[in-house]
């Protein structure tokens, strides 16, 4: 994902396999695009695996929830709500896609 991403982004674990990214003075289009580029480079990204005297192909999907930060909100919880709700919709959608959430 860093490759995709520019040096004042930023990346974070939130927990488990769930991530942030924090993109400075990035329009809601853009972040979109920015969330697109990173699912279909995972979609098309290979992950080669051996087993006992096998090799296996997987195949990552990756479900994104986007949200913007309004400059009147002083935290970051709310914002980390809304990409939340928008992963899990992007989760019940069929996944592999995402969903914009601002409200």
């Amino acid at each position: 994902m860093t490759e995709l991403l520019r040096q004042e982004d930023l990346l974070c674990r939130v927990g488990g396999e769930e991530f942030a990214i924090l993109l400075p003075n990035t329009s809601l289009a853009q972040a979109e695009q920015v969330a697109e580029r990173i699912r279909s480079k995972a979609a098309a990204t290979p992950i080669n695996i051996s087993e006992e005297h096998s090799e296996k192909v997987l195949w990552l999907t990756v479900s994104l929830g986007i949200t913007t930060i309004s400059t009147n909100e002083k935290a970051l919880k709310y914002a980390l709500k809304r990409a939340d709700i928008g992963l899990y919709q992007a989760k019940e959608n069929g996944r592999n896609q995402a969903v914009v959430n601002t409200v």
